[in-house]
């Protein structure tokens, strides 16, 4: 292989990593917006959504694990399309029935994220792979760029997105105290 057709390989892969981390990032920013509400239109009560959201936390951590871990063995790019096949499937799961004991366990097995948070194996693989690309001369750079393509951290646009940006931060206001006249 010649080097300007390895160049071209590794700029397209680097781009696929980037092209695939930043529709990600949109889709588990509008997922964080839109779940409860969709959880709460199908009719599951309070209880019922947070024990939802909290075996769908504990399964993403599960199977990042497990996937993280094997990632060398199994191939990273393989890894890559099991978390996105598991994320696809658990959508299609959300849109295609109400029964809870399926969702529950769609959620659990399915990479979804309902904070906003990137979740699932994609980080530290896209990581790696990346690192492996660039080679070391591109490493700082690299990381900084997969941060721009998607943040690791929740930012304020979907809960702007969904009115809560009025809402107080800090704590609630005290009630006034009566007086005696």
């Amino acid at each position: 292989m010649t080097m300007p057709s390895t160049r071209r390989l590794m700029d397209r892969d680097v781009a696929l990593l980037f092209l695939t981390r930043a529709v990600r990032m949109f889709g588990y920013g509008f997922l964080s917006v839109v779940f409860v509400l969709y959880l709460t239109a199908l009719g599951l009560s309070a209880f019922e959504v947070g024990l939802l959201l909290a075996l769908t936390l504990l399964g993403d951590a599960a199977v990042s694990l497990w996937l993280t871990t094997h990632a060398d063995r199994i191939g990273r790019r393989r890894v890559l399309v099991a978390g996105a096949v598991l994320m696809l499937a658990a959508g299609l799961v959300f849109v295609a029935t109400p029964v809870y004991a399926v969702l529950v366990i769609a959620a659990t097995i399915g990479v979804i994220s309902p904070s906003g948070n990137e979740v699932g194996p994609f980080l530290a693989v896209e990581q790696a792979s990346l690192s492996q690309i660039v080679g070391p001369s591109g490493g700082p750079a690299s990381s900084r760029a997969t941060s721009l393509s998607g943040p690791s951290r929740p930012r304020p646009a979907p809960s702007r997105a969904a009115g809560w940006h009025n809402w107080p931060s800090g704590p609630a206001p005290r009630p006034p105290t009566r007086t005696a006249w």
